[in-house]
């Protein structure tokens, strides 16, 4: 447990893969998004093996991660700078643009909600991917991470005696 993050160890008995959840939610107040971001960096020495990180960051990537395109520079660069020291990969959410709502009349939409893995999980479940469910209550939309991979099944065989 740190500041902002859950890191999780599993260990599936089906398999040999052992894996690391670090669930996260950002400081909103972006006075800490720094601090938060180098508590990200600290992590790596405490994984081994396959990595997932998702959560609420409470930072965009880029302008177009909000419709109105206001983003603070230095907080972006910092965050993407921090994604790729961290040598992870974002998964892509291909079925909507804005993860989160202010809910006004004129509402400013942005997509604070993310989920990156590591190489090693990426090779383990080369076909994952991200997709929402819907959004009851809530000012952020839920995210489905679905790990897959494609194995070739064994052909069968038959043995015919003649």
């Amino acid at each position: 447990i740190k500041p902002h993050t859950l890191t999780t160890a599993f260990n599936c008995n089906a398999s040999n893969l052992d894996f690391t959840i670090t669930n996260t939610y950002g400081p909103s107040d972006h006075s800490g998004s720094l601090p938060f971001l180098q508590n990200l960096r600290d992590l790596p020495p405490l994984i081994h093996g396959s990595w997932i990180l998702l959560g609420d960051f409470n930072l965009v990537r880029c302008a177009a991660d909000k419709n109105n395109g206001q983003i603070n520079a230095t907080l972006t660069a910092a965050f993407n700078d921090t994604i790729q020291d961290l040598n992870i990969t974002e998964v892509d959410l291909f079925d909507r643009l804005y993860t989160w709502s202010n809910k006004q009349p004129f509402p400013i939409l942005a997509r604070l909600d993310r989920a990156f893995t590591n190489n090693s999980l990426n090779l383990a479940f080369p076909l994952s991917s991200l997709s929402t469910l819907p959004r009851p209550t809530s000012d952020h939309t839920p995210l489905l991470l679905s790990l897959s991979t494609s194995l070739p099944k064994a052909g069968f065989f038959h043995f015919e005696n003649y």
